[in-house]
């Protein structure tokens, strides 16, 4: 076969570069050969694999070390089995048109509870105003945006609420810094149950109190139930006083039993009765409170109390008593439950004149 021998000329260093073999024939392989020899005339090593090992000291337009511009710089294919390549200086990632993930490690990523360090750097993190509360995604499974509303604030559901046990809670102690305006007229702002009120000491007149009403003043109804003057019925015999009642200030006439209100408290606070005599003989009167817990009372009914009076054989003398029950009795109303006087009196001769009043009040 044919060989030529090509010599390189020197570099602008003045070193040798060496001797280009050029070789074209007919040889069993059929194809070109070239080979290299450096200035001494030795072969340049290499092997069918990879070919020639070569020292690149500098590459054409190539000027200096360093960063360059995109126009004096070479692409760069990181190796298959290569993870990472340190950069340093500004890193601007291009992912193309192919879509592929990338991934970029910079010093701004920490460690899970790493401690904070002054002028530490990090990625702004943008948010999408949504003054309602909406997904920037479409489709269930899609990345979405975090939003918030006009005033910054970060949209977020917390789901639903513990409930509280049955039952009366404390929540603790609340401070109220500001309370709503209530609008003109009645408000009512609902059931308040109190905790703890202020000491309050007998006899000492404290800054803070709670002004409080008897219950007996609670809806009271005055009660007065009277009979004046009457001509006695036989002599030892019991009846049932017929009364003029005023409950409130509305009368009714001949009331022997009266109905309690039900669901009201009868109190009972006082009891007068009199009996005149008519001729000059001994006269005597007993008085008796009754009750009936269904239907209207008796002479035969429950007794409450009992009172008996007595006076001396003259002509229009008159025997008379005014007690005062107090708290003494008191009688619950059920709507059923019912109250009357009866009376017995005793003469000699000529019937006697009677006078009963009993008061109270319902509440």
């Amino acid at each position: 076969m044919a060989r030529s021998k090509v010599i390189l000329p020197p570099n602008s260093s003045g070193q040798n570069m060496g001797i280009v073999t050029y070789s074209n024939g007919t040889d069993t392989v059929g194809a070109a050969e070239t080979t290299l020899v450096d200035a001494a005339g030795a072969q340049i090593g290499g092997d069918a694999t990879n070919g020639l090992d070569v020292d690149v000291t500098r590459v054409v337009g190539i000027t200096s070390k360093g960063q360059a511009t995109k126009a004096n710089s070479l692409p760069v294919t990181l190796a298959s089995d290569e993870g990472a390549v340190l950069v340093q200086g500004t890193l601007t990632v291009d992912q193309g048109t192919s879509g592929d993930p990338w991934s970029v490690t910079t010093t701004t990523t920490y460690p899970e509870d790493s401690p904070h360090v002054g002028n530490d750097t990090g990625q702004f993190m943008l948010a999408v105003r949504k003054d309602t509360a909406a997904s920037t995604a479409t489709t269930d499974g899609d990345y979405t945006a975090l939003v918030t509303d006009a005033s910054g604030r970060l949209h977020v559901n917390v789901g639903a609420l513990p409930t509280l046990p049955a039952g009366t809670n404390n929540i603790g102690d609340v401070d109220v810094l500001s309370l709503p305006a209530l609008p003109a007229g009645t408000n009512n702002i609902g059931d308040v149950d109190i905790l703890t009120v202020p000491t309050l000491t007998k006899g000492t007149q404290g800054s803070t109190g709670f002004s409080v009403q008897n219950l007996t003043d609670a809806g009271r109804t005055f009660l007065a139930f009277t009979v004046q003057n009457l001509t006695a019925g036989t002599s030892g015999s019991e009846a049932m006083a017929s009364f003029s009642q005023n409950k409130g200030g509305s009368v009714t006439g001949s009331v022997t039993s009266y109905t309690v209100t039900s669901g009201k408290r009868l109190r009972l606070t006082g009891f007068q009765m009199a009996i005149t005599a008519q001729a000059a003989t001994v006269v005597r009167l007993l008085g008796n409170i009754r009750s009936n817990t269904g239907g209207a009372t008796i002479t035969s009914s429950a007794l409450v109390a009992g009172f008996d009076i007595g006076g001396p054989a003259v002509s229009g003398q008159t025997a008379w008593m005014n007690m005062d029950l107090g708290e003494a009795i008191e009688i619950l109303g059920d709507g059923t439950l019912t109250m009357g006087v009866s009376f017995v009196p005793t003469w000699t001769t000529t019937a006697a004149k009677v006078s009963i009043t009993l008061l109270g009040y319902e509440y």
